[in-house]
């Protein structure tokens, strides 16, 4: 009994699991499907099994694991769901290495965040279901690895898209365009490349400096820093005009998006554990401080919890195929903080 005593954690948690646990359970609005049952049954028997292995079964990390798995019960159950977030792709991680490895700081280029906005019209004059992705205008989802290049790749990305769709608008059959994100990684002065970097920085730096964006092809990704190495005389994309836009009212967020991709800056320190669903409370234990930036290509309104549609950049084995659903509505993760989209010229 002692050693299985000297591995429980503090009587807090185990409390805060058993009660959270039974709520769900005995809850009368919960109408369980036997998937849904399954999964929490699964996960409570994991996590009751691991808070009382003997000590020496235990090994390096698992400490960090151990407060994961709490995690992921807080996060459930603030979305009154229990399989938004689980056993995911970074649960080796701890909160603060998932955050010096995937999260940038100092991304904020508009003045710091206002309150939540609530809404209750979305607009008419839109489409219910916009989803570019659909439309072999967007780029598949990329793996950042350990470079902190969310915002070249978020960058890039929409620039692509806004190309491939002016080609579908007139009609034109051409291969998908791909740029290279690592041209910007490499040569955005005052953006710290793998170290994070903001958007607004790198679409002024191209835009000023009158310089070439140019193909994958031409300018590979390493997702490493290098020396900026653009040929002389290259051709490319250039940017013409970039609009940002802050505090972003969400009906006219959609209407954007109704228009193509746009990049945008969220606080993501709640995605670590994310599995499937619509996030509409979990980012409310964080701030609105923005960490991380990612492509919205579309949303749905016609869903029960209408949401946008989020290409990320940690990898197809991240969330849903790489892609988050973030309700629309309430400036959830402070998502309409920052907005960027682009018109280019070229190639």
């Amino acid at each position: 009994m002692e050693v299985i005593l000297d591995r429980v954690k503090p009587a807090h948690i185990i409390l805060t699991f058993i009660f959270h646990s039974f709520d769900f359970i005995l809850s009368a609005n919960h109408n369980l499907s036997s998937f849904a049952t399954s999964i929490f049954l699964t996960n409570t028997l994991a996590f009751l099994i691991n808070l009382f292995q003997p000590q020496n079964q235990w090994l390096p990390g698992q400490d960090g694991e151990f407060a994961a798995k709490n995690d992921i019960t807080e996060l459930n159950y603030a979305e009154n769901q229990f399989d938004m977030f689980g056993y995911a792709k970074f649960l080796p991680m701890s909160g603060s290495d998932f955050e010096n490895a995937m999260l940038m700081n100092n991304v904020r280029s508009c003045p710091r965040t206002r309150a939540n906005q609530q809404f209750f019209t979305y607009p008419n004059d839109i489409p219910q279901l916009v989803d570019w992705s659909q439309e072999g205008v967007v780029a598949p989802v990329l793996d950042q690895k350990m470079c902190k290049a969310s915002w070249s790749i978020s960058v890039v990305g929409v620039i692509e898209s806004k190309i491939a769709i002016a080609d579908l608008k007139n009609g034109i059959s051409s291969p998908f365009m791909r740029l290279s994100i690592q041209e910007l990684i490499d040569c955005t002065m005052e953006n710290n490349g793998c170290s994070g970097g903001k958007p607004a920085t790198a679409i002024d730096f191209f835009k000023t400096a009158n310089l070439p964006i140019v193909t994958e092809e031409q300018y590979p990704l390493t997702l490493v820093d290098q020396e900026c190495k653009i040929p002389k005389h290259n051709t490319g994309v250039f940017i013409k005009k970039n609009n940002k836009l802050c505090n972003v009212k969400e009906e006219e967020l959609l209407r954007l998006i109704a228009r193509g991709p746009v990049v945008a800056l969220v606080n993501a320190k709640s995605w670590q554990h994310y599995i499937r669903g619509v996030i509409k409370r979990a980012c409310l234990t964080t701030d609105k401080e923005p960490n991380h930036v990612i492509l919205i290509v579309g949303y749905d309104l016609s869903d029960e919890i209408p949401y946008y549609i989020v290409r990320n950049s940690w990898g197809e084995n991240f969330g849903d195929n790489g892609y988050v659903k973030v309700a629309i509505g309430d400036n959830v993760c402070g998502i309409a903080n920052e907005i960027f989209y682009i018109d280019v010229v070229g190639p």
